[in-house]
């Protein structure tokens, strides 16, 4: 909601006393907005505080309940895919993500190193690497990233363990 303007006087500058009424006038006007600021401050101070309090009350209350879940999911026969195990309940579906190793690419070493390598064909013209693309030649081995076609350990790419995780759907 935009408000319009309307100043609290009309009067031009033209003397020692309008300019000195315009300062008056702009520090009323100061003071009049770090009064809000101050308020709207505080309360989202307030609000940051309460979404603090229910998000710990969240965790508290969440974390024991997908422990017994993940274990009643060790019990029961799951759908299985690669990357996670469903299971279909009433409410909804249980669904574990399997861990993984993800790759994490540090952008401006990996663009380096492609340029360097003769393999800017996987480089972004604002020269970013196409990850998207190049991270199909890549292989985990150990903690190092390969690239299957030269074999060598590439820069700029760490490997990251993602553990697994008890998510549920509608």
């Amino acid at each position: 909601m935009e408000m319009e303007f309307r100043p609290l006087w009309v009067d031009d500058v033209f003397d020692d006393v309008s300019a000195d009424k315009a300062l008056r006038e702009l520090e009323t006007e100061r003071e009049e907005i770090d009064r809000i600021r101050a308020i709207a401050k505080a309360q989202k101070d307030e609000i940051d505080a309460r979404v603090q309090l229910a998000e710990e009350r969240y965790n508290r209350r969440v974390l024991p309940i997908k422990e017994r879940l993940a274990d009643y999911m060790g019990k029961v026969s799951c759908k299985e895919t690669k990357t996670r195990k469903t299971y279909q309940l009433l409410s909804g579906k249980l669904v574990q993500k399997k861990a993984y190793q993800k790759l994490v690419p540090d952008k401006k070493a990996l663009a380096e190193y492609l340029q360097e390598s003769g393999q800017a064909d996987y480089i972004k013209f604002t020269l970013e690497p196409a990850w998207g693309e190049y991270k199909k030649r890549l292989k985990i081995v150990g903690s190092a990233v390969i690239d299957t076609d030269t074999g060598e350990v590439v820069p700029g790419v760490t490997v990251e363990d993602v553990p697994e995780e008890i998510t549920w759907e509608e």
